[in-house]
């Protein structure tokens, strides 16, 4: 009987030191999830701008993908110009997961090649959380890559 205890009393122990580090890893693996969803998200966008395609305005310039701020959602669009999107289809992020941005954020692709034209970050990370987030980040030519490193969330 006092075998079984102390085998209780052991395994009590080595799951409450582990848990902490599952805890951490499930986080680490949801970020993955969601900046691996936004980068797959805006490569379909760009491809979207350079083939043309699902737009029934032949004056359309620009597909687009519209972040909102502190959201766990974003829209695809069409849009004319870089100022009047116009909304096409929402998209939502997994788990508690947000854009941690402070304001609308618009991402455009140039029909013509495919270009970035506000370039910079997506920023992701929990709600209400102000460490641990991360990046997807854009250049002009329409590069986008992860970033893995841990950031502030601001």
């Amino acid at each position: 009987m006092i075998e079984l205890l102390i085998v209780v009393a052991i395994m009590s122990i080595l799951t409450g030191a582990i848990l902490p580090g599952f805890n951490s890893y499930v986080t680490n693996q949801n970020l993955r999830q969601a900046q691996e969803q936004i980068k797959n998200d805006l490569r379909s966008t760009q491809i979207k701008a350079l083939a043309g395609s699902f737009s029934d305005d032949i004056n359309v310039k620009y597909w687009g993908v519209h972040f909102r701020p502190d959201s766990g959602t974003y829209d695809y669009f069409t849009s004319l110009n870089t100022t009047d999107p116009i909304l096409c289809t929402d998209s939502k992020l997994p788990s508690d997961l947000r854009y941690t941005g402070s304001s609308h954020r618009c991402v455009f692709f140039n029909n013509d090649n495919g270009d970035i034209v506000n370039t910079g970050a997506v920023i992701v990370g929990a709600s209400g959380a102000t460490s641990n987030c991360r990046r997807v980040e854009m250049n002009g030519p329409g590069r986008i890559i992860i970033n893995l490193t841990n950031m502030s969330c601001s």
